[in-house]
Order: C-alpha cells, then sequence, then structure tokens
C-alpha cells in the first residue's frame, strides 16, 4: 500500500516579484510585478520565460548576455488546488527539489525556508490545509544576490569563477563554467505533493555485500522505520526467494543479515553479467494491514579500492576479487536546464557509453546528485559510478550553518543511493585541495572547507555506508602535491589547458587519471541550432563566445596546425 498521494505540479503560474528595492530593470517590457504567465512545474524561470515568449532561447547566438536580469529579480511561483479529505487526517508537503533560496507559504502562512538545492524537503502542513481551495505561494530569491551578500557579510574565499558560488548550496556549473554558460536558475526542479502521513513508515533501506564465496554470499539489509507509536508491527524482508520475517516496536533502526546460496554476482560492463535482486520490505500493522512497503534492485557483489600493493603505492578498482581496468568517462549535467534532461536522453546517452565499451561514470563534483534512474541504468548497463559530493574548484566557507546544511545534504543523498551496486566510490570534491595548494602555495590542510571533505563528509559515511570506497578530493594522493604522479589520482590538464601538445600524453605517469580532455567541435546540427547562419565562421564573434574555455579558439588553431 503507498501512501495517498495528492499531486501538485499542476497549474502553476509565475510572475516577477515587486518588493525587491534594488530590482534590475527588465529590458522586454513584457513583464511587470502582478502579472502571471503559466508555469510548468518541474521547471526552470528561464524555460518558462521562453515557454511564454518573454525571452527567446537562451542558447542561441549571444542571447546568454542579455539574460542577467533574470538571475537578479526574485520570482514568485502560485499554484490552488482542491482539497476535501474523507477525514482528518494530517498531510505532508513534500519538495523534491526546490532551486534554490525560497520561502514557502501556505494560505497565506510562511511554512517553511529553503536553502539548498540538494535537498528533498518535508513539511507537516495539517494545521495549515483548509477544505475546498488552498494557495500554495513561493517566494525565490536571487541566487546571485543571495551569495554576494553571504559572500559580502562573511568574506571573499578563493573559488575559480564567480567566488560568490561557494556560498550557495546550488550546481556549481549553473554560474558558468569552462565548457557551459551561465544561467542560475531557480525554480521548482523536481516533483512537488502532498501526502498522507502514515502511522508509520520505512525511511531508508541500505544494502550490503558483507562476503562474496562462489557457493554462498552473505549480505546485510539495514532498515529504517518511524513510527507513531510503540505498537507491534510486522516486518517482512524479501530478496530474490529468500523471505524473513520479524517484529518491531516504535522508531528503530535494524539490521539483518541474510545468507544467499550459490549468489549471482554484478558485474561491470565487459566483465560478466548485471545480475539483480528484487529487495522488497513490507512494513504492517499486527493485524496484517500494510502501512508502507518499498522495492529495490539490488546487486551482490564487492568493492575495494587498493592503493598500496607489495609495498608500493597503486591506485585500482578491485571488483569480487578481480583487479578491474576503468575505462571512463566523467559525467557534468545534460543540459543547464535540468527539468528537460528526461528518461529518453539519459537512456540514450548512458547506452552509448556502454556501447564505447565503457565501464565507470565519473559523476562530476560541480553537477548535481543525479536522478535516480540515472543510478538505475547505471546498475542495468554495468557503469560503475565514482560519485563526487557537490564542491568544485574552490574553498568553502567553514560557518556552523553551512556545515549543518551540508551535513543534511549528505546523509539525504549516501541514503538515498546507497543501495545501488554501481556505485563505486564516494568522492570529497573536484579539485579543491589540488587549486588551493597550487595558487596558495601552502598546505590544503589549511583550505577553508578542509574538515567537510577530511572530517565531516567521512564521518557520515563511517556510519551509513562503511563499506565502500572513500576518497578526499579528485585528485588527491598522499604527497605534498595533490595531483602527483607518485600516489592517488591525477587530473591531465598539462594537455590542452596548459598549451602541452597531445603527443606528449606518453609521459604521464599516473596510477589512475579521472580527468582529462581535448576540445573538439560539436555536431554540425547542434552547431546550427545554436548560431546563426550569418555567424558561422570558426573566427566569428558569436561562434568564439560559444567556446567558454579560456582562449579556447586560440588552442584549437595551435594544435591544428
Amino acid at each position: 500500500m503507498k501512501m495517498k498521494r495528492i499531486e501538485l505540479n499542476n497549474s502553476w503560474k509565475f510572475s516577477i516579484a515587486g518588493n525587491s528595492k534594488d530590482r534590475v530593470k527588465i529590458p522586454t517590457g513584457k513583464i511587470k510585478p502582478g502579472k502571471w504567465f503559466d508555469a510548468k512545474v518541474p521547471g526552470t524561470i528561464h524555460t518558462d520565460l521562453h515557454r511564454n515568449k518573454i525571452i527567446g532561447d537562451p542558447y542561441y547566438s549571444d542571447n546568454e548576455l542579455g539574460l542577467e536580469w533574470i538571475v537578479l529579480n526574485d520570482w514568485i511561483y502560485k499554484t490552488e488546488f482542491e482539497f476535501n479529505p474523507e477525514r482528518k487526517e494530517n498531510y505532508t508537503l513534500v519538495f523534491e527539489g526546490i532551486d534554490t533560496v525560497a520561502d514557502v507559504f501556505l494560505n497565506g502562512n510562511k511554512i517553511h525556508s529553503t536553502e539548498n538545492m540538494f535537498l528533498a524537503y518535508k513539511i507537516s502542513v495539517g494545521k495549515y490545509l483548509g477544505e475546498g481551495t488552498n494557495e500554495l505561494r513561493i517566494y525565490f530569491q536571487s541566487p546571485v544576490n543571495y551569495a554576494i551578500t553571504k559572500e559580502k557579510q562573511y568574506g571573499k574565499l578563493p573559488v575559480e569563477l564567480s567566488s560568490y558560488r561557494a556560498y550557495i548550496r546550488k550546481a556549481q556549473y549553473s554560474f558558468g563554467w569552462d565548457w557551459g554558460p551561465s544561467f542560475p536558475t531557480s525554480g521548482i526542479w523536481k516533483n512537488v505533493y502532498l501526502e498522507l502521513e502514515p502511522a508509520a513508515e520505512i525511511e531508508n533501506v541500505r544494502f550490503d555485500t558483507l562476503k562474496v564465496t562462489k557457493s554462498k554470499a552473505k549480505v546485510r539489509v539495514t532498515v529504517n522505520v518511524v513510527c507513531k507509536n510503540r505498537t507491534t508491527k510486522k516486518v517482512v524482508i524479501k530478496i530474490g526467494e529468500i523471505v524473513k520475517r520479524f517484529s518491531i516496536s516504535g522508531t528503530n533502526t535494524f539490521q539483518y543479515d541474510i545468507s544467499v546460496p550459490n549468489p549471482k554476482l554484478w558485474w561491470p560492463n565487459g566483465e560478466g553479467e548485471q545480475n539483480l535482486y528484487d529487495l522488497s520490505i513490507t512494513l504492517t500493522d499486527k493485524k496484517g494491514i500494510e502501512l508502507d512497503s518499498i522495492n529495490k534492485k539490488v546487486g551482490i557483489r564487492s568493492i575495494e579500492l587498493i592503493t598500496k600493493e607489495k609495498k608500493e603505492n597503486t591506485f585500482k578498482l578491485r571488483i569480487n576479487g578481480r583487479d578491474i581496468f576503468a575505462k571512463g568517462v566523467n559525467w557534468i549535467p545534460a543540459d543547464s536546464f535540468l527539468p528537460r534532461v528526461d528518461d529518453a536522453k539519459y537512456n540514450k546517452l548512458l547506452t552509448l557509453i556502454k556501447a564505447a565499451n565503457m565501464n565507470i561514470v565519473r559523476v562530476w563534483g560541480g553537477g548535481i546528485y543525479e536522478s535516480d534512474y540515472f543510478y538505475e541504468l547505471c546498475d542495468e548497463l554495468g557503469l560503475l559510478v565514482w560519485q563526487d559530493f557537490m564542491f568544485a574548484c574552490g574553498a568553502y566557507p567553514d560557518l556552523k550553518e553551512f556545515i549543518k546544511n551540508v551535513k543534511e545534504e549528505v546523509e539525504q543523498n549516501v541514503n538515498r543511493l546507497q543501495h545501488h551496486p554501481s556505485i563505486t566510490i564516494w568522492c570529497g570534491n573536484n579539485e579543491n585541495e589540488w587549486i588551493w595548494s597550487q595558487k596558495q602555495k601552502t598546505s590544503y590542510k589549511e583550505m577553508p572547507g578542509y574538515k567537510i571533505y577530511h572530517e565531516v563528509i567521512p564521518a557520515i559515511l563511517t556510519r551509513l555506508d562503511p563499506l565502500r570506497p572513500y576518497h578526499q578530493s579528485s585528485p588527491f594522493g598522499w604527497d605534498e602535491d595533490p595531483n602527483s604522479f607518485n600516489s592517488g589520482n591525477t587530473h591531465q590538464w598539462e594537455i590542452w589547458s596548459k598549451w602541452i601538445d597531445y603527443e606528449k600524453v606518453d609521459e604521464d605517469k599516473s596510477l589512475f587519471v579521472t580527468e582529462f580532455g581535448f576540445q573538439g567541435p560539436a555536431n554540425k546540427d547542434t552547431l546550427e541550432k545554436v548560431i546563426p547562419e550569418e555567424n558561422r565562421s570558426v573566427s566569428d564573434k558569436v561562434f568564439e563566445f560559444h567556446n567558454k574555455q579560456v582562449e579556447g579558439p586560440e588552442r584549437i588553431w595551435k594544435f591544428l596546425s
């Protein structure tokens, strides 16, 4: 039995806020405070403005340059919905994702404030709901103004590109990167709904492979049950054909070890089959009436990160006792406007990765924790996932409230993703220690934010996912230079970014390379979609505008010549 749910994705409208003292002048003349337009949820302010023909395609030509006003203004979203409960029961308002800084109002009552794009928010709203028509309204604060205000308050940190971005828990690439435009979005970027508050529910399920032999595997199922009362509940765990039953009372986190005979192991692409088991957990009351249930696909496999062997440094992944030669790619978000990335696009891109004989995907730390479907596909396709936490290319604040926000983010996403066999390694950040060491010429241990990756995250993983490897950063080793060939993993940007010719690749003595690249042009049909016909010359100003690398066009000509 699934909990009663009222979907709230429909009938949204948006308007520009009228209460911002330093509101930037709107160049279009088509929009003003109090004028409402149809909105799509999940969505973003940019895509809503484009759909209503208030702005042109943000990707087209150099339109990006004229859209800064969007991110410097505040926005309001609202919807009305009917609520007629059969009996008096309490409901929870669930936002699977809000981007990013917002105040939420229900029937004129402020019920919550949000400051983290990577969190799901659950708000008890029983006392604010009324019978009949209800109004849900969200005031979005400019993410740029918010972050700049924080930076002015607490001080500028050494951060690549837009330094203020470090103060907001939002996808860092959205403020612009060396590969993409600057579109710091606002909006309800995932589903929103009302859910009946249950008497008891399964909050989290974790799955671990403790030991594997040819004849038997020992696995552990960890379940967190939340109950409003201490009456006896019954739990049924089923994995494959194995069924375990037991009773609990009250809120409880319990572990149950199960022996699986003749296990069918999960292997990376090219190494064997991607065998998956159906895992179901059902919670009932003592009369057998179902209160909650969860179904997941899990894989039986062991993972080791080997960093030393025969007294020498190494860096390799060992799956089910076998060393795997890692062949992979880095994954950045598949669109600047995340709700446009549908299941079909995920399927196409990840299937192409498998078709290229790759077996590992690194989810890069300047993007997002990807959708559930992304990881389900990686499970099915045999793509190992190197999962960064969402910090990239800079120092981050050590503020108490910031750390508290980060802890919740890490816990939520580890709990959400931990059961996937594809998740192979957690990684603290992208390039933070390396860039600090390069530019500050001091130990990375002095870097603001150091304790996030070396203390806070490891402590959470020890509690929630102790059997999976953790690596503090990418790149990171145990030498003075975090990007040393001598230990850990490396990023190879001497070639391309530092103008070194590609033929020098054979001089790279890395133990494990997790980032490298060489720029090439987009497909012709892509270029034709975003560059006007009169600008389709490689030396044209608009053509060059679409290359976000510093001196990108110049590098291409040098290497071609």
